[in-house]
């Protein structure tokens, strides 16, 4: 079991480095970008458009996309799948699916390095935890795919293995909980069996041998006076 947690962990923290990509796409940096699509780039926070002389000129960051906002032809923003602009909204479950990552990361390590890895009670919370997170890190994707359909870049691909990975390390958590409810069922039980066996010293079980043999030769009765020796009777028969 030492080893799955060290898994887990592993496995979360590469989780947690493949969802910070999509939070670092344009406007927030100029290369990175979740789909590009028509000399336009879509990010977490907004979008950009590449002008004649190759300078990407963004919105204003925000969670979203505005319908209001044209680009620097004029042309009003429209997205590779031909979404409503409003379904961008729904990109807000990139950072709260991040949030509950980086907290189930900081769990599995409390586990693997505080005794608390033998309570399950504390295996039970972080399994029970890993379920929204995986449902989070599957609606990114889905949001992703959604929005953008094949048109796709790397940074919003990198979610299907977040979730894939998340899928993982709740399967193994919930392993976990129950070997280690197991084991502690196992150590109530055999601990409840020895209680249950009467144990008493040798000695006393000598002097207690030694004690009733003492008290029943003592009550036993002698009837050595009673004894009377055998009469013998002869008797002959004369002609």
């Amino acid at each position: 079991m030492v080893c799955m947690i060290h898994i887990v962990v592993f496995l979360l923290s590469i989780t947690t480095v493949f969802e910070v990509f999509p939070l670092i796409t344009v406007p927030v940096t100029k290369h990175l970008s979740l789909s590009s699509f028509k000399n336009h780039y879509y990010g977490l926070f907004g979008w950009c458009v590449r002008g004649k002389n190759q300078e990407l000129m963004c919105t204003r960051k925000k969670i979203g996309y505005d319908s209001t906002d044209v680009d620097s032809s004029g042309h009003v923003l429209s997205l590779p799948s031909n979404s409503k602009v409003v379904v961008s909204n729904l990109l807000v479950v990139h950072p709260i699916s991040l949030a509950f990552t980086s907290t189930l990361l900081v769990l599995t390590v409390i586990i693997m390095v505080t005794p608390l890895g033998d309570s399950p009670e504390m295996l039970l919370f972080t399994a029970l935890f890993s379920l929204p997170t995986f449902m989070l890190c599957l609606l990114c994707f889905l949001v992703d795919i959604l929005l953008f359909i094949s048109k796709l870049d790397w940074p919003g691909w990198l979610m299907l293995a977040a979730t894939i990975s998340v899928a993982l390390c709740c399967s193994m958590l919930w392993v976990m909980r129950r070997v280690v409810s197991v084991k502690k069922y196992e150590s109530q039980q055999s601990t409840a069996h020895v209680r249950s066996i009467e144990q008493y010293p040798i000695s006393d079980i000598c002097y207690s041998k030694q004690g009733t043999n003492s008290s029943e030769l003592e009550s036993t009765p002698m009837h050595t006076d009673s004894l009377l020796a055998p009469e013998v009777t002869y008797r002959g028969f004369i002609d």
